[in-house]
């Protein structure tokens, strides 16, 4: 017997929806601490001497962790977009059912947190991280 792939989205439990929903919190929180230590343990330590177009080491591990959370966030957001449009043909549009809903939310909090993780990653090119670290 073979099953449609509507009936297998339903089966799955939603998990693409959680997916969609928690992807965006989970990759910033993850980035800011990996940053945030990252800087800390670069400035205690007197690590990453190097430089790259005139920017610190620092700065560039810091930029180079930004654009990679920033993809990771932009490529579950397409993907909680895609979600969300087979749930709306699937369910018949947004009334009634909590799915679609659900994930146009996740597709609004992978762009929200999107712009949150490039609007904290991007100062430490202009800023010096450890003069005030």
């Amino acid at each position: 017997m073979t099953t449609t792939i509507e009936q297998q989205e339903i089966q799955s439990g939603g998990r693409s929806l959680w997916f969609g929903l928690l992807a965006g919190p989970i990759v910033y929180s993850v980035h800011f601490l990996v940053v945030y230590l990252l800087v800390e343990a670069a400035c205690k330590a007197d690590l990453l001497h190097f430089s790259v177009l005139s920017f610190n080491g620092i700065a560039v591990s810091v930029f180079a962790l930004t654009m990679l959370a920033a993809l990771i966030n932009l490529v579950a957001g397409v993907l909680t977009y895609r979600t969300w449009q087979r749930r709306k043909d699937i369910e018949g549009g947004t009334q009634g059912s909590y799915a679609p809903f659900m994930a146009l939310v996740g597709v609004w909090l992978n762009g929200l947190f999107a712009i949150t993780i490039l609007a904290t990653g991007i100062p430490p090119l202009f800023l010096q991280p450890c003069g005030w670290a």
